[in-house]
């Protein structure tokens, strides 16, 4: 429920925000899993902080926890390591 009433106030005060939820649903119901042009996915990390190497991750398909009150840091370099993978790893 806490995080419905933040992403509720975020559409209001967050232009952007709401663009950003508009194009996820366009991606998901109108080009979807299946078009063979396109492949596209959401990456969502927590709040970014910045560390000089690379340190261990785990990927999840979908949250964990709240979000918003229960965030974890992920490393800017976590998130372009990932990202790499995703362009040059098939299994991914």
């Amino acid at each position: 429920m806490s995080q419905r009433v933040v992403i509720t106030i975020l559409r209001a005060l967050l232009p952007p925000n709401v663009d950003n939820e508009r194009a996820a649903v366009l991606l998901r119901t109108q080009i979807g899993k299946n078009d063979k042009h396109i492949e596209w996915v959401a990456i969502r990390p927590d709040a970014l902080c910045d560390e000089n190497k690379l340190p261990f991750y785990k990927v999840h398909a979908s949250p964990i926890r709240n979000a918003i009150f229960i965030s974890d840091a992920t490393s800017t370099i976590n998130v372009a390591s990932f990202m790499t993978e995703l362009i040059s790893n098939e299994n991914i």
